[in-house]
């Protein structure tokens, strides 16, 4: 018989109690879910029989009791008055059938003198000898007033010893529903109507959570300044806190109800919305019954809806009890379920960084590296790089294959490129400083270009040499992509129409991107700008679409140096400040705003930004080397000026864009009248090149620019021979090159003199002659001395006049440096500096140091320290008196 409802419950609990007063024997079962009131109902019984005079022994089995023998008998026999049940039964000597035997008769013997309760408390728990000796109480002791009471939780099923129980004819069986509507809405008669609903959808009509939940809101009712919980929608009120009353009852609930409840809620919570019992099934690794039996379980006492949790706070306190390690296990288990069932790499993506989330020690293991890979690549094709970031991140660190792990920091190079290209920079120059140990693949081959191997073939050392040459880095390129002895050859000789269709072709991704830039440098260095300038404004407009500030901010510097190539300084100008704009919320320096005179310059204009922010060769650089040239071409010289001396310049990691801001500031002297400084750019340039074998005249036709600052200086048989070296070069078929060396040569007029001791054009800057063998490597540490007057150089300046401490100083100065960052560099105050550089000036009879003889301090011209008698001042200027403006330069 199955009685379920409360009110005929309460009636047959007390027709048993008056039954066992008469002198008869009974037995009730009482089953229900974990939380249905089964312990209630049980202390109720123990209660009345207790005021009715009858004798109660009462006992609780647990989990942890189960490894004891006897241990649930001995509660029973605790629980009897003094010597009235010896303990002969309860001792471990004596045999089972003989135990229960004594201990029936001793209960029988007992019930002579009054009715006997015995209430056993969650038996599916209790220990086999104790169980053996209830179910003897049970058949031999129904003669005597013994009325045995006994809980079984519903989980787990119908035990061995019940279905033996429930065979004989005086055994019944209680179940308990959770509460209905009407019952629930009687628990809480002074409650509105509407927050009766609200608390029997959240409990399930389970009794223990709907006193929990009443008792919660009670508890935020009396706090103060509470405001009454109102509404009709179940979902949105009351809403129980995590680690208050209801999650107390929750937890309480799910262990109560068995190690499969326990496990498929643990499961069904990682899930969350995505919850099928398919899933279930793989997460829990164990047979479709178990994962059945922990869901009726989890039904029955009111936590579940479906697959689904109650209520969210159910879910968050089942995540918060389980450990740690079982989260991370279960989260890497459903992504690979989920990734197998199809399910949208988003949500792959968040199970498998949970792990990491919560901060186990190991959030992934090495089996998980392919998968986190793949994640990553579905994640990228969805313009989601934040999360395939941190997938590649947790690849690169699990996985014990080489070649996967040099793939996984490729792409987070690749990544960062989106974001910020000086971060890109930096995992590029942790990538290449490690490929002797973690490389899978050599270098390219000879013969194949950077933009060819990566647009098509797609190597792993292509993407590699093309994302570096973006960066300008073209000696480290060089390992890995060659094309003709040199990736950046390859670069400049590619077919420029193979460069159009690629640029109108090719969608912008991360594995286009570099290629992508690359075609557009072919098409500017092939005269071709105004196609260059089209697709390169077009892709900058993809990428501010696709929220990629580093992709903007190469293309719009690129479409800034087309627009320059083709003529329009003022939109190169433009563009070239929205470069900056594009870079400046990533940049380790913030740069100022884009407003000062003439819109773009100004104090804190976008070439102000901080010194660092990047470094000298970072796309940054790029950016205001065109800013510079621009403003020069627009006769804003002094704005020119304040940009040009924005950058810091470091030769030793110096890249193709400081070679390009080099440049644009030697034009700048040049169109501001400082000659002598502007060769000196032009020279370092050209020494750059040379180390770096790139020296390409249709990218930067140095021999050119030299040639002309020397023809402002008088120098025509030097700029002659300059002019020449280029016309004779590899790019002198180029029309734009060839125009702009015979445009000088015209200048220089008839080669009718001998040279004045510069020697060849390019000894003039490397001291390695130009042609086939300068494709040998030439250091530009070592460069050679000018001929010329011993101890004198540049037309004469007395350089061997000068001591060590002021030709420190004047070396700094002649390199661009401030008075005030040369007293920082040397730990001197600033009237130190000025002081020594008045002498400096007035020791080599220059006006200031545009007159100094700019260039590193390798330079032979500097390297003469022999000290002699000073030489007399030059006429026209007064002993112990500097220049006139010396002072107001070296400020």
């Amino acid at each position: 018989m199955a009685e379920t409802g409360r009110m005929s419950v309460a009636g047959v609990r007390d027709t048993l109690l008056a039954t066992c007063a008469v002198g008869r024997s009974r037995t009730v079962l009482i089953e229900g879910p974990a939380g249905c009131g089964k312990t209630h109902l049980l202390d109720t019984v123990a209660q009345r029989a207790r005021d009715a005079g009858a004798l109660v022994l009462t006992a609780a089995a647990t989990p942890a009791g189960r490894r004891t023998p006897l241990g649930m008998l001995r509660q029973l026999l605790d629980q009897a008055p003094a010597f009235a049940l010896p303990a002969t039964a309860a001792a471990g000597t004596v045999p089972a059938g003989r135990a229960a035997r004594i201990f029936c008769a001793e209960l029988t013997a007992l019930a002579q003198h009054g009715p006997v309760v015995v209430c056993v408390d969650d038996a599916q728990h209790a220990d086999a000898r104790s169980l053996a000796v209830l179910r003897h109480v049970v058949g031999h002791a129904h003669p005597a007033p013994v009325l045995v009471v006994a809980t079984v939780a519903a989980h787990a099923g119908t035990p061995v010893f019940a279905d033996e129980l429930l065979r004989r004819t005086h055994v019944r069986r209680i179940r308990l529903a959770p509460l209905s509507r009407q019952e629930s809405g009687a628990a809480l008669a002074d409650r509105p109507a509407a927050d009766q609903a609200r608390l029997h959808h959240l409990s399930g009509g389970n009794p223990r959570l709907l006193r929990a939940l009443e008792e919660e809101l009670r508890e935020n009712e009396r706090r103060p300044g509470a405001a009454a919980v109102d509404g009709a929608v179940p979902a949105q009120a009351p809403a129980p806190a995590p680690g208050g009353r209801y999650a107390a009852a929750v937890l309480a609930c799910l262990r109560s109800s068995g190690p499969a409840a326990v496990a498929v809620g643990r499961a069904l919570a990682v899930l969350d919305e995505h919850a099928a019992e398919p899933l279930l099934a793989r997460l829990l690794a164990d047979s479709p019954e178990t994962a059945a039996a922990g869901l009726v379980a989890l039904r029955s006492c009111g936590l579940l809806t479906g697959l689904r949790f109650a209520h969210p706070a159910v879910r968050t306190t089942v995540l918060a009890d389980a450990p740690a390690a079982e989260c991370a296990r279960l989260h890497r288990r459903a992504a690979r379920a989920l990734h197998t069932a199809g399910a949208p790499a988003a949500v792959v993506a968040a199970h498998l960084l949970t792990p990491h989330a919560v901060g186990v020690r190991r959030p992934a293991r090495a089996r998980d590296a392919g998968l986190l890979r793949a994640t990553a690549e579905e994640l990228l094709a969805a313009h989601r790089p934040q999360q395939a970031e941190a997938l590649l991140e947790l690849a690169h660190s699990v996985d014990p294959d080489r070649a996967g792990r040099a793939e996984a920091a490729l792409r987070l190079a690749q990544i960062a490129a989106r974001r910020d290209p000086d971060t890109a920079l930096h995992r590029l120059r942790a990538l290449t400083g490690t490929h002797r140990t973690d490389t899978p693949v050599t270098p390219a081959a000879p013969g194949t270009s950077a933009t060819a191997d990566v647009g098509g073939d797609s190597g792993w050392g292509g993407r590699l040499a093309a994302l570096l040459l973006v960066q300008g880095r073209i000696e480290e390129a060089a390992r890995w992509a060659t094309a003709g002895g040199h990736g950046w050859d390859g670069v400049l000789d590619a077919d420029p129409q193979a460069s159009v269709e690629l640029l109108w072709s090719a969608p912008l991704t991360d594995d286009t991107f570099a290629p992508l830039a690359l075609a557009l440098r072919t098409l500017i260095c092939a005269a071709r700008p105004r196609e260059a300038a089209e697709a390169a404004g077009r892709l900058a407009g993809q990428a501010a679409a696709r929220k990629a500030p580093g992709w903007r901010a190469v293309f719009t510097a690129l479409h800034a140096e087309a627009l320059l190539r083709g003529g329009d300084a003022t939109a190169a100008k433009k563009r070239a400040a929205a470069a900056l704009a594009a870079s400046a919320g990533n940049a380790l320096g913030t740069p100022g705003p884009l407003t000062g005179p003439g819109g773009t310059g100004g104090p804190g204009g976008p070439g102000s930004f901080a010194r660092g922010s990047g470094g000298s060769g970072g796309v940054r650089t790029a950016a205001v080397a065109v800013l510079v040239e621009a403003c020069t071409v627009l006769g804003e010289h002094q704005e020119a000026a304040r940009h040009a001396a924005s950058v810091p310049l470091r030769t030793r990691s110096a890249g193709a864009y400081t070679a390009h801001h080099l440049r644009a500031r030697g034009l700048a002297h040049l169109a501001g009248g400082r000659p002598q400084a502007a060769l000196a750019d032009f020279r370092r340039v050209g020494r750059l090149l040379a180390a770096w074998q790139a020296d390409r005249p249709v990218w930067l036709p140095w021999r050119t620019d030299a040639a002309e600052a020397l023809l402002r200086l008088g120098r025509t048989a030097a700029a002659r021979e300059l002019a020449e070296a280029q016309l004779t070069g590899p790019d002198g078929h180029r029309p734009q090159v060839r125009e702009a060396c015979l445009r000088l040569l015209a200048a220089a007029g008839p080669d009718g003199g001998p040279s004045t001791g510069e020697g060849p054009g390019t000894a003039f800057a490397t001291g390695a002659p130009y042609g086939p063998g300068a494709r040998r490597r030439t250091s530009p540490a070592a460069p050679t001395a000018v001929p010329g007057t011993p101890g004198t150089a540049d037309g004469g300046l007395p350089l061997h006049l000068l001591d060590g401490p002021d030709r420190q100083i004047a070396e700094l100065a002649a390199e661009g440096l401030t008075n005030r960052q040369i007293a920082t560099r040397l730990n001197l105050a600033l009237s130190t500096v000025e002081r020594r550089l008045t002498r400096v000036y007035r020791t080599l009879h220059v006006p200031g140091r545009t007159g100094l003889p700019a260039g590193p301090r390798t330079d032979a011209r500097w390297s003469r320290v022999a000290r002699t008698r000073r030489e007399p001042p030059a006429s026209g200027s007064t002993p112990g008196r500097p220049p006139a403006g010396s002072r107001a330069d070296a400020r």
